[in-house]
């Protein structure tokens, strides 16, 4: 591994010394009842509350010795260069305008006028019909279509799980090709910045899945990296199997260190939207779960095969993939809400299971999954409560809001 690359995930627990974030923003104004379904959301969070949930976890980092970085940022520092704006915004907002070519040139001149930052803020708040009014000079059928076009630039509120647009695997990215509409412009945004941003292009960092190229849909929170050597990818709702050959593919082929991916199909319904939904890595040897996942999962591992063909055997468990994943020959599998099926479905659906790892064994955890918590400090993990009624409102937990960049090697 490059000592000096910005990018170094090959664990899920190793100390952690940079990570991107996104807080929350106007992009949540842009949430109404008529809009809910399109943006995920169930109910229309409080803002204010929301921000000072996502300050208070973006402190509990940066008071750890962490790096905190935010994707706003990184975007208006891409955005300062005229020379090449025009084309980044061309690349960001692609198929993403709603009405006629008029309003679509309105908006990119419009976009391209702002500094940089308001640029930025555009991109991710989205543009209504009302904005659009205040920059265009002349009519169009549109106007007189309010709820049809109440958004011509849609808004990007799940932009704050910035965990599913892109992860970082060893010193690349694999860059997502998202399931929803309305997040793929959050992938874009992800790929202008890798593209552009001497960040990650100064050490030439790999690209293990791009989304540029690959129409399979695969999402961050369906990825897990539980040793240098390995990588399991869930196969839900949002990440295809296709999707998830292509990663293993590459990550053989493109000398990357990874030896084994493992494919874990997860029951197709928005409770278990994501791997990461229903277990995540705490420690060493411990992993959360939630229990009602059949212990006898349909679960494949893929390997490197002779002339470039990957090599396919079933598993038996979760339990024996993860010791193969970790090569080692015990783990401890922690059970949220104690193994209570009640108490392990409430507070799973506020992603008790979703742990964020700061260092081997410390843990951060949405404070209102009392049981879940009490049972991971009685295994020995210490967590760190953080409020999420707001936050939680999009369906996410600590682990989805993050994008880890860089995480000390675990000896």
């Amino acid at each position: 591994m490059n000592a000096r690359s910005n990018i170094n995930i090959v664990s899920e627990i190793g100390k952690l010394k940079t990570v991107i974030l996104h807080r929350p923003d106007e992009e949540l104004h842009n949430i109404v009842p008529q809009n809910l379904e399109m943006v995920l959301f169930d109910d229309i969070p409080y803002l204010k509350g929301m921000q000072q949930e996502h300050d208070d976890f973006a402190s509990v980092i940066t008071s750890f010795g962490s790096n905190v970085i935010y994707i706003k940022n990184l975007l208006a520092d891409i955005l300062k260069d005229k020379k090449t704006k025009k084309d980044i915004l061309h690349q960001i907002i692609e198929k993403d305008i709603l009405g006629c070519d008029y309003i679509e040139q309105c908006i990119l001149d419009y976009l391209f006028d702002l500094n940089a930052l308001d640029t930025a803020k555009c991109l991710i708040k989205g543009l209504s019909i009302t904005d659009v009014s205040k920059i265009k000079k002349q009519e169009v059928l549109s106007d007189y279509m309010p709820q049809m076009y109440m958004f011509y630039m849609p808004p990007l509120p799940n932009m704050y799980f910035m965990r599913d647009g892109a992860a970082a695997i060893e010193n690349g990215l694999s860059i997502h090709t998202m399931k929803n509409p309305i997040r793929k412009r959050e992938s874009r945004i992800l790929r202008a910045i890798y593209t552009h941003h001497e960040f990650f292009n100064k050490n030439h960092a790999p690209l293990w899945y791009d989304n540029n190229i690959q129409s399979s849909t695969i999402e961050g929170g369906d990825i897990l990296v539980p040793s240098a050597a390995s990588v399991l990818v869930g196969l839900s709702q949002r990440t295809d199997a296709s999707a998830a050959q292509i990663l293993a593919n590459n990550l053989f082929h493109k000398n990357s260190h990874i030896q084994n991916v493992y494919a874990v199909q997860l029951p197709r319904i928005r409770a278990f939207m994501h791997l990461d939904t229903v277990c995540t890595m705490v420690d060493y040897d411990k992993f959360t779960i939630y229990p009602s996942i059949d212990e006898h999962m349909n679960i494949v591992k893929m390997i490197r095969g002779k002339n470039n063909q990957i090599h396919f055997t079933k598993m038996d468990s979760l339990k024996a993939t993860l010791q193969d994943a970790l090569n080692i020959k015990h783990i401890d599998l922690i059970k949220s809400g104690g193994g209570d099926p009640i108490i392990a479905a409430r507070e799973q659906w506020n992603d008790s299971t979703n742990t964020f790892v700061l260092s081997p064994g410390v843990v951060i955890a949405y404070d209102r999954n009392e049981i879940s918590n009490e049972v991971l400090e009685n295994h020995g993990i210490k967590v760190i409560r953080i409020k999420g009624s707001e936050l939680v409102r999009g369906r996410g937990g600590p682990r989805c809001m993050t994008m880890p960049i860089c995480r000390e090697e675990i000896i």
